[in-house]
């Protein structure tokens, strides 16, 4: 499918409902997971300097974590 705007570059990671999991939690965090690594991704090209990119990726990893435990207790 094809990307979707995010400014001047075309998302590298596009949200589809085929992979939805059928759990409207766990899909809005893969959603908000797909941004914020289009975000980093666009950061990047954009040659940001690396305070702005650090804070990006220190906020996608502490995202990443909550997803996580998140799933975790969902399997539990």
């Amino acid at each position: 499918s094809p990307g979707v705007s995010t400014g001047k570059r075309k998302a590298a990671f596009v949200w589809d409902e085929s992979m939805a999991t059928g759990d409207d939690k766990v899909d809005e965090q893969h959603r908000k997971l797909f941004e914020m690594t289009n975000g980093l991704i666009q950061a990047m090209a954009e040659g940001r300097g690396r305070r702005q990119i650090a804070e990006v990726l220190d906020q996608l990893q502490a995202y990443t974590v909550t997803h996580f435990a998140w799933e975790e207790g969902c399997m539990e």
